[in-house]
């Protein structure tokens, strides 16, 4: 990968990728870390991407599994106080929603951030967790469910 393709990677997923670890980890510091490896290994890779969308689900699919490999060694889960950096879904700012997300079970959490945060469809997430689009589906039910109960509405 070249310097400037890597800038620019970069420049435009950074935000992205950082977001997506601390929605696994729930931690700003191991985020940041999981952010580093991820873009350390974009600039090592000699893959060939064939568009600046395949490199992002490319950046996702890294730091979500080094975000599983993270929580796997480390056994632990740190809850830190939630920062600006991650906006709530409908970008009213509201804490309890993004509280609520954060709180989900991981298996949830990631599929619901990918899909709300992110705006990957079923299929292209089913291609990052490596999931079929079925188990992608009904993860996202049981996360919206546990969110409306988490939220007092009811479903």
């Amino acid at each position: 990968m070249t310097d400037s393709l890597f800038t620019k990677a970069y420049e435009l997923y950074r935000n992205n990728v950082y977001a997506a670890a601390f929605s696994c980890v729930r931690n700003a510091a191991d985020a940041a870390d999981l952010q580093q490896e991820t873009f350390m290994r974009l600039y090592t890779c000699d893959k060939e991407f064939e568009n600046d969308t395949h490199i992002k689900a490319w950046l996702l699919r890294v730091v979500v599994n080094l975000s599983k490999n993270h929580l796997r060694d480390n056994r632990r889960i740190v809850l830190t106080e939630l920062t600006e950096t991650i906006p709530a879904p409908d970008g009213t700012g509201r804490q309890d929603v993004l509280d609520a997300v954060l709180a989900l079970p991981e298996k949830y959490r990631a599929p619901i951030h990918l899909h709300y945060y992110e705006d990957y469809s079923v299929r292209e997430i089913a291609e990052i967790l490596d999931l079929t689009e079925g188990a992608v589906k009904t993860r996202l039910r049981r996360g919206r469910s546990l969110l409306e109960k988490t939220l007092g509405k009811e479903g």
